[in-house]
Order: structure tokens, then C-alpha cells, then sequence
């Protein structure tokens, strides 16, 4: 058998087509979620986004620091975008 695995509701006529292809649908709702993630590191206050370069390192822990929804609520609570590292560019 094979699966169709959904965020989203389908309407009755996909879920229909699906029933004659023989594929069984799963209607899985997610829970929203915060994605940003707010860390203060020395004096700086930094979010970093998925996919930053810093994100899956980033750990939550300290007084202040927290998840946030949108980058327009980090950015009102002082934080600003992780800049980007490019390793040594001066080939030294």
C-alpha cells in the first residue's frame, strides 16, 4: 500500500482519486511551532533562523534568551540576525 502523508485537508474528490489508487491518506494537523531562536552570547543578542550556519548548536538556556515566531518579534526584543562566517579569507 502506499501512503500520502499531508499537513493540509484534502477535499473529498482527492481523497476520493486516492481511495481508487489504493493509496491510504494521512491528515496529520501540525502544531505550530517557534522556529527562531534568540541566544545572547557575550554582549550580543542574535537570533538564528533554520538553516544558519549556528542553528542546531544554538542551545536555549540562559535568563533572556528564548524562541520566537517571527523574525519582527525578535527584532522588537533587541536581537539581530547572525552574521555569516566565511572561514579565512586571507589564505594565511
Amino acid at each position: 500500500m502506499m501512503f500520502y502523508v499531508t499537513s493540509d485537508n484534502l477535499t473529498p474528490t482527492a481523497k476520493e482519486f486516492a481511495q481508487k489508487l489504493g493509496i491510504e491518506i494521512i491528515e496529520k494537523q501540525m502544531d505550530r511551532y517557534p522556529i527562531i531562536k534568540c541566544n545572547i552570547n557575550s554582549e550580543n543578542r542574535i537570533y538564528h533562523l533554520p538553516f544558519d550556519q549556528q542553528y542546531d548548536k544554538t542551545k536555549i538556556e540562559k535568563h533572556g534568551e528564548f524562541y520566537a515566531m517571527t523574525v519582527k518579534e525578535a527584532e522588537d526584543k533587541g536581537f539581530r540576525r547572525a552574521y555569516r562566517w566565511f572561514g579565512n579569507l586571507n589564505n594565511n
